[in-house]
């Protein structure tokens, strides 16, 4: 079996980064894997024996998206592709189902998410569907809404979560370098010494409008009269950053609220490990892997009824489950943790035991391979 993945993650493109390793461990279970994803200019880069990235360059996305299809066209031809999966139920599955109808390749859909849906890409979403041997979804909430809200068939679908690689986060000794112990040490010792004294409250996120951060901020000014010591740590970058200043300074939140940008690896650690309370306010993720990254973390977990939640992280059991842009709710929430030390205590037990439960990367890689078997097997009927 020999696969394409259409996909959309550059980070692929480098060879040390943890995307790049988890391909190489796809390629291990097929013959040949072939990885396609927008880039800024066009590049090849062999990942392994078996796994080779292409880097598509363009002037624009349809030029882009055109000269995948031919390089995909092309990998096809050679004999190097009889399976294609596209990490994009749109215009990457587009691209699929041109394929597929084209070389009589097999065809795997992967729904990571399903958002701005206009009349347009909801025409796109199911004529897609429609024509994949096999659709992977990567939570009960996506499958449930393809199936009531778009008609899809649940026997053509598989369900298999996302693996979360925390390695690099540094939550367990194992495996781990002295050097890179000491250094997540260092990290949390100088958390402690900074903001020891605060009920640190922690948000891990783009700054993006979809997740909805300013939610975060309403709670904060609501609750800082009663509980002073509270203190937000808001991880991340994008384009909303000026206007979250300006909002903290407007909410007279300066010494509430912390913008810290972005961080990773050990930087990233104490954030999760030293904060009291983790919070996810989005009114959309299709997954949310940061969730996962909290509960392995131990964490206590307030967040909006999105991604996973309900499906890997359950209300009162490893999270505080609220409604999507509920702000009232969610500050009570919030409230309950800052308050209650047997709802922390219940909330990181039950994270624990959340993430326990997920399957291991080996048997997310069996479930790969059989969906792409099944894809094989479906195109051949």
């Amino acid at each position: 079996m020999k696969l394409i993945n259409i996909g959309l993650d550059a980070l692929t493109l480098n060879p040390e980064s943890v995307v790049a390793s988890r391909n190489r461990a796809y390629g291990e279970v097929v013959e040949q894997y072939s990885v396609l994803t927008p880039a800024k200019e066009t590049v090849t880069i062999k990942l392994s024996h078996k796994t080779t990235v292409f880097g598509i360059g363009g002037r624009n996305k349809i030029v882009q998206l055109y000269k995948i299809y031919k390089k995909a066209a092309q990998l096809v031809q050679e004999g190097k592709g009889d399976v294609v999966t596209t990490q994009d139920t749109y215009f990457l599955g587009l691209v699929g189902v041109l394929l597929s109808k084209q070389f009589g390749c097999g065809l795997e859909v992967q729904v990571l998410g399903i958002e701005k849906l206009h009349f347009f890409r909801r025409l796109l979403l199911v004529f897609v569907l429609k024509r994949a041997n096999a659709i992977r979804v990567i939570s009960s909430r996506l499958k449930n809404r393809l199936i009531s809200e778009f008609g899809i068939r649940e026997d053509n679908m598989r369900l298999v979560p996302i693996y979360v690689d925390v390695s690099s986060l540094g939550f367990s000794s194992h495996n781990q370098t002295d050097v890179f112990i000491k250094e997540v040490t260092v990290q949390n010792e100088q958390f402690k010494k900074q903001y020891g004294d605060r009920f640190n409250i922690v948000s891990v996120n783009r700054l993006v409008p979809i997740k909805n951060i300013s939610m975060q901020l309403k709670a904060v000014a609501s609750l800082r009269k009663k509980f002073p010591n509270i203190l937000l740590h808001i991880v991340g970058d994008g384009p909303l950053e000026a206007s979250l200043r300006q909002e903290i300074i407007d909410e007279d939140l300066t010494t509430h609220v912390l913008l810290h940008g972005y961080k990773s690896g050990t930087q990233l650690s104490s954030f999760f490990t030293q904060s009291d309370c983790f919070v996810l306010t989005s009114d959309y993720e299709g997954y949310g892997m940061v969730v996962i990254e909290a509960a392995t973390a131990g964490v206590p977990i307030v967040m909006t009824d999105v991604g996973c939640g309900g499906d890997v992280v359950r209300n009162e059991e490893s999270a505080l489950i609220v409604p999507v842009r509920d702000t009232v709710q969610f500050t009570k929430a919030l409230e309950r943790v800052i308050t209650d030390v047997e709802v922390r205590k219940t909330l990181q037990n039950g994270g624990y035991r959340s993430v326990a439960s997920l399957p291991s990367f080996s048997a997310i890689l069996d479930m790969y391979k059989a969906s792409w078997e099944s894809t094989l097997e479906k195109r051949s009927n």
